[in-house]
Parts: structure tokens; sequence; C-alpha cells
């Protein structure tokens, strides 16, 4: 697997892909349950797909986005990938992709604080 480049909340990147078969990977290490929101923004007339993985690289979850898109889901604390890749050998060299991510505690978390 690619080495996975380590982001943080809220974040917003902003990355192309240079060719097909190019991945990039994304690490984040969750320390509470909380309801994670993503925004992948390809760049015009470009589809990529965006995978939630856990920390070992199996598939948690998985969205195909030929336009804007967004996906929240309720995470337990860990480690987590996010990898953003080609769909249908469609990629861009010079247009970047944006990515935002932000997330919200569980109000269980909260609450124990």
């Amino acid at each position: 697997m690619t080495a996975a480049t380590a982001v943080s909340f809220p974040g917003r990147l902003e990355a192309t892909l240079h060719n097909s078969g190019d991945v990039d990977v994304y690490a984040f290490e969750l320390g509470n349950s909380a309801n994670l929101n993503l925004t992948l923004t390809p760049p015009d007339g470009v589809s990529y797909s965006l995978t939630l993985c856990d920390g070992t690289g199996n598939t948690l979850a998985q969205s195909a986005i030929k336009e804007r898109a967004r996906a929240s889901a309720m995470l337990r604390p860990r480690r987590y990938l996010l990898k953003v890749a080609s769909l249908e050998d469609s990629f861009s060299q010079t247009q970047p992709y944006t990515l935002s991510l932000t997330k919200e505690l569980d109000k269980d978390a909260v609450s124990s604080l």
C-alpha cells in the first residue's frame, strides 16, 4: 500500500492524481467516537472514488464520485485510512481535487469530558 499522509480535523486538502493508477492515501486517528463528514470535489469532467478503510487497509465504505459528493459516518476510536483514486481511467495532472474533513464528537464522548 502507498504511504499515507497524515491529516487532522478540520482539514481541507488539494491534490492531483497524476495518472489513472495513482492513489492518494490519507491517515487519521480518532481518540473518541465521532461523526465524520467528508466532501470530495473532483475537477470538472473527472470521476474519482473515495474509500474509507480501517488502519490495516480493509475497506469499510466506498463511493464513486462524478461530481461533488458528501458522506458522513459515525466512527469509533481507532486509526483510519482514506483513499482517493481514479475512476474510468479519468484523472487530471493539472486540476486539483478538494477533500474537506470535519468531525463532531459523539454526544456520549462529550458528556464524559
